[in-house]
């Protein structure tokens, strides 16, 4: 078999998880998420992205919001797949790998993780859980603009969030 007939094997693929959007517009943390994602992207020509995230409501999906986000910004739409079916984080993880798997194979790749600090244990866990080779890249701990109430609604949910993904990860 020749070299070009082979299936393309990434050296490694980009998550980039999705926020909900609100009436359909991209938030901050949806922005800083693409920002990163185009940077990291920028330096690694072998590596495609995978954008996940459904439409909680109608409208459009968060992966089709932020693909769009960053054909914008230069990235080749070659190098974007969408994952437009997950409506949580542990859904973002087993849908995104497994379109990985189908696309790529199951031969072994480095997945990158793009999101906040807050959200990026449970995240790095949730891969972890499913076999994937992970590499985090977190985002500033919570965007600087929130304001406090804010902020500790996020940090809240994510701490009930781990536990109950931990306990479906572990014990299911």
């Amino acid at each position: 078999m020749s070299l070009l007939s082979q299936p393309f094997k990434p050296a490694r693929v980009f998550v980039l998880l999705g926020v909900r959007l609100v009436d359909g517009v991209p938030s901050e943390q949806m922005k800083t998420r693409v920002n990163v994602a185009v940077r990291l992207l920028g330096h690694d020509a072998a590596s495609v992205c995978i954008v996940s995230g459904g439409s909680a409501g109608r409208g459009a999906s968060e992966a089709s919001v932020m693909r769009t986000l960053l054909m914008a910004n230069g990235v080749a739409s070659e190098r974007i797949f969408l994952e437009e079916n997950a409506l949580s984080t542990l859904q973002n993880v087993r849908y995104s790998l497994s379109l990985a798997k189908t696309k790529f194979g199951s031969e072994a790749f480095d997945v990158v993780v793009c999101t906040e600090g807050y959200h990026s244990f449970r995240s790095e866990m949730l891969f972890r859980a499913v076999g994937a080779s992970v590499v985090k890249v977190a985002l500033p701990f919570i965007a600087s603009g929130l304001p406090v109430t804010k902020k500790v609604w996020v940090c809240l949910r994510e701490a009930i969030a781990f536990v109950k993904d931990y306990a479906r990860v572990r014990l299911f």
